[in-house]
């Protein structure tokens, strides 16, 4: 469904009833699959300002996707850009994280003008 938001699109598998006792398996993402995923465990493994960057980047793709300046697979090109041009700061405190985030969606926004869809 978050593909089609704010639409629904009919997947042939019938809804999950979860007032009715069920199992659910779920298996390990495989993180080199899932590009955004790999970058959030690599923000968050190496903390300080680095989920703020990842965050902040991630929005601004997404909006670029979802208003058509980017493809879907541009999204993780835009986050690594970012992460890869911030500067870390391990010990962030609040100003810092405002400027952190002010600053990579500045990159951000910088970066999508670049890519052509």
């Amino acid at each position: 469904d978050a593909l089609a938001y704010p639409s629904r699109m009919p997947s042939g598998n019938p809804r999950i009833d979860f007032s009715l006792k069920q199992v659910l398996e779920l298996e390990p993402a495989v993180i080199n699959d899932h590009p955004c995923l790999k970058l959030s465990w690599e923000a968050m493994n190496k903390g300080g300002n680095m989920p703020c960057v990842l965050n902040a980047a991630n929005e601004e793709a997404v909006a670029a996707f979802l208003s058509g300046q980017i493809s879907f697979t541009s999204i993780p090109n835009v986050i690594s850009h970012c992460m890869e041009q911030q500067p870390f700061i391990e010990k962030a405190d609040l100003p810092c994280i405002f400027e952190t985030d002010r600053a990579s969606r500045e990159a951000a926004r910088q970066m999508i003008k670049t890519i052509r869809r």
